[in-house]
């Protein structure tokens, strides 16, 4: 319910303590999963919500990420099916460059502020790190193709029309799978990039720019 996501959205912006809540409520919820008693489509449900705050910024995906035990290697097929949901759902939503700053985060390197002279690099801890190859092999495994799910604010795109048969099977859930390929090739691409390399490469550029 598209209600539920902007009550979750005011809270977060009447006070920045709710998003923490949130976030303790996520960890609790995957817990709950664990036993494979919960519904599939409360599964769903709760994995969409959860995409919708990680791609507005009212939830950190790292900071929701540490309190995940076993993202890459859970053998519970409910939890299974939140995270898929979550990241179908976050891919979708998010633009290309919006998922390349979500993975710079993890091992804390944001572009913006690292433009800034006053601000110093700290090397991602160990846990970011876990935190982040959890996270790229459990998209490896188990995001490859678009959910027939649509987004939970907004729903999906308009199908052009015109395309025929053939563009009805690769429109799947508000995106086309070729789209939604090129966006997760993205998105693992930057999770997958060495913290040291890409501070060094940016700040070659910056000096060859500045010569």
């Amino acid at each position: 319910n598209p209600f539920y996501a902007q009550l979750a959205e005011r809270l977060c912006d009447a006070n920045r303590q709710h998003a923490f809540t949130l976030q303790l409520c996520f960890w609790d919820v995957v817990k709950a999963f664990a036993d494979d008693k919960a519904s599939p489509r409360r599964a769903s449900n709760v994995g969409r919500l959860l995409a919708y705050l990680l791609s507005i910024g009212k939830i950190s995906l790292l900071g929701f990420l540490k309190g995940v035990d076993n993202l890459s290697a859970t053998s519970s097929e409910i939890q299974k099916l939140f995270f898929t949901v979550c990241f179908d759902a976050l891919v979708k939503s998010c633009t290309p460059e919006k998922l390349k700053g979500l993975a710079l985060r993890l091992v804390g390197l944001d572009d913006m502020t690292l433009d800034r002279e006053d601000t110093e690099y700290r090397p991602p801890s160990d846990e970011a790190m876990a935190a982040r190859d959890a996270l790229s092999l459990f998209l490896h495994a188990h995001v490859k193709s678009p959910l027939p799910l649509p987004l939970l604010i907004g729903g999906p795109k308009q199908q052009p029309r015109g395309e025929g048969a053939r563009g009805e099977e690769d429109y799947v859930g508000g995106i086309s799978r070729k789209e939604f390929k090129k966006r997760l090739r993205i998105l693992l691409k930057w999770l997958a990039v060495d913290p040291e390399m890409h501070l060094f490469e940016r700040e070659s550029r910056k000096r060859g720019i500045m010569m």
